[in-house]
């Protein structure tokens, strides 16, 4: 079992949020290809913004598979199969879940105010 200290670690770095929400958005039955993933972290870092140069996209892709993809499995709330290239959620509990929707609601205002300015 995963401790609150782990969780709020794992909700600590602003690009493992970005992959928790992709991920709990997806089919939570199927897995993603990193590479779909990459792309998706992406778009939310550069706002959906115009394409992302294919260096970048590499760059993000290493940084996600040995940096965050293992500390997310570590913490047994995300599936991560580097030989397949896949990643998913785990069923994780309610309180996970909630605290990664609050999370997300705050990363929602803190842009929007941001925005704002």
């Amino acid at each position: 079992m995963t401790g609150v200290d782990e969780v709020l670690d794992l909700l600590g770095d602003e690009r493992r949020r970005r992959v928790l929400y992709y991920l709990r958005d997806a089919d939570r039955s199927e897995s993603v290809s990193v590479d779909e993933l990459v792309e998706a972290v992406a778009a939310a870092e550069s706002d959906g913004g115009a394409d992302v140069e294919e260096a970048t996209l590499e760059r993000l892709k290493v940084n996600l598979q040995h940096v965050h993809l293992p500390k997310a499995a570590e913490a047994e709330f995300v599936r991560y199969d580097r030989e397949a290239g896949e990643v998913g959620l785990v069923s994780e509990p309610a309180e996970f879940d909630e605290l990664v929707a609050v999370a997300e609601e705050y990363d929602r205002d803190e842009g929007s105010n941001a925005e704002g300015s």
